[in-house]
């Protein structure tokens, strides 16, 4: 477990993980293997590199487990991480929730989800190219619940594979926009994902 000292740096880990997303927007770089190459650098600044080695093992033990329990689960069920704003949907790839999902918990991609970058900006009509079997969504609230509310009524989510089959797992924006992108947060994270994939079971 991180002592304290580290804890109570997250939000430098939060504002260095926001900046290098920014960067590797270009190439689609991102992932759990990039974490484990910087997440020292930044313990290192801090006087906290040991902390944060023990903390990246464990988390990796976590995730191995947790990889291997879900593929005798779920085998080759494909998941889609769907953001609905005010304006277009996105279809997320390699970033914050979906990152865990697909890089550090290897679940499949739907077909067309954009998994070598950030996301992909999608039209109502557009939503119908996917089909997963099992669909995490995040509304952004405000404008976004109106939006939402007509998705609902739209023959394109009744049609949807993974909302026909009941395999919707809603996740707030606080959830969305904080806990995936600190140490803290990504434990708690893979508790609450065990939760609605596995505990269910």
């Amino acid at each position: 477990m991180v002592r304290s000292g580290f804890a109570d740096r997250r939000q430098s880990v939060v504002f260095w993980h926001r900046q290098s997303q920014a960067r590797q927007k270009t190439n689609g770089r991102d992932g759990f293997a990039d974490r484990k190459r910087l997440l020292p650098l930044i313990g290192r600044l801090f006087g906290q590199e040991e902390d944060v080695n023990k903390w990246l093992a464990g988390y990796d033990e976590k995730t191995k487990t947790m990889r291997e329990q879900l593929k005798q689960t779920y085998g080759d069920q494909s998941f889609m991480f769907l953001a609905v704003t005010p304006k277009l949907f996105r279809v997320y790839g390699n970033y914050g929730y979906a990152d865990i999902l697909f890089s550090d918990l290897g679940l499949k991609p739907a077909a067309g989800t954009p998994a070598d970058k950030t996301m992909e900006m999608v039209e109502l009509e557009g939503l119908s190219k996917f089909q997963p079997d099992h669909l995490f969504l995040v509304n952004f609230g405000g404008k976004a619940d109106e939006v939402y509310a007509e998705l609902k009524k739209s023959p394109v989510w009744n049609s949807n594979k993974a909302v026909q089959q009941g395999h919707l797992y809603e996740v707030t924006n606080e959830t969305f926009n904080i806990k995936a992108f600190g140490p803290i947060g990504k434990e708690m994270l893979l508790g609450e994902i065990g939760a609605m994939l596995l505990k269910k079971q």
